[in-house]
């Protein structure tokens, strides 16, 4: 049940602000997590009413968790700090005047 209920998703979404929830709601599951009325998630939270809710997942079956292993599965990037020095010290041997050792 869903009693005036809105429902902040920023951390799964990056939407600014709360959601308004209906538990009545004929959402597809296909459907994106921005457009399910009817769902309320892990590390969310509710801003206003009341409702009254049903686990469907725990732990990586979560879309937390889901995001978590995307993060693990991920392949490390080069840092940015190191790939900015190493574009500047190219601009800077190349520059007229400089002296490369």
């Amino acid at each position: 049940m869903a009693h005036n209920a809105e429902v902040d998703e920023s951390t799964l979404t990056g939407e600014s602000h709360p959601v308004g929830k209906d538990a009545q709601a004929q959402v597809p599951a296909s459907s994106p997590l921005a457009e399910r009325l009817n769902m309320a998630y892990m590390n969310t939270v509710v801003t206003r009413g009341r409702l009254e809710l049903l686990v469907t997942a725990t732990g990586m079956a979560t879309e937390m968790g889901r995001l978590t292993g995307m993060l693990e599965a991920a392949e490390p990037g080069p840092r940015p700090c190191k790939s900015s020095s190493t574009a500047w010290a190219a601009v800077w041997r190349s520059s007229p005047g400089s002296s490369s050792p």
